[in-house]
């Protein structure tokens, strides 16, 4: 069974434009992570608040264990993290949640396993 990759990364302290250039290189890495056909999903996500680490680790693992495709993981942690984007410093970890899939409508390895 290969695994979900998840890469979250932390928000730089530069914030602006350094946190943009590290969405693209994540995302960049991402691909070529995923195109290495080593897993059948990654996830990217992060580039939030320093304070909120908690928040998004709580709604990952919430959504990965309702066995939830992962189109609808990658929706209900961007809805569960920033329902009201109203900070321009959160804008970039609610619009940046990537999903890489074979197949977005597939359940992640072992989904709904953990309680």
């Amino acid at each position: 069974m290969k695994p979900l990759v998840i890469l979250d990364v932390y928000r730089p302290s530069a914030g602006g434009t350094e946190t943009l250039k590290q969405l693209a290189l994540r995302n960049a890495f991402a691909s070529e992570v995923f195109s290495l056909g080593n897993t059948p999903a990654l996830l990217g996500i992060g580039l939030g608040i320093a304070d909120k680490p908690r928040t998004v680790s709580e709604a990952l693992v919430r959504t990965l264990t309702q066995n939830n495709p992962l189109r609808e993981i990658r929706k209900r942690i961007k809805s569960d993290l920033l329902p009201n984007v109203t900070r321009p410093e959160l804008l970039v970890a609610h619009i940046g949640v990537a999903l890489f899939a074979v197949d977005p409508d597939a359940r992640p390895p072992g989904s709904g396993t953990l309680r």
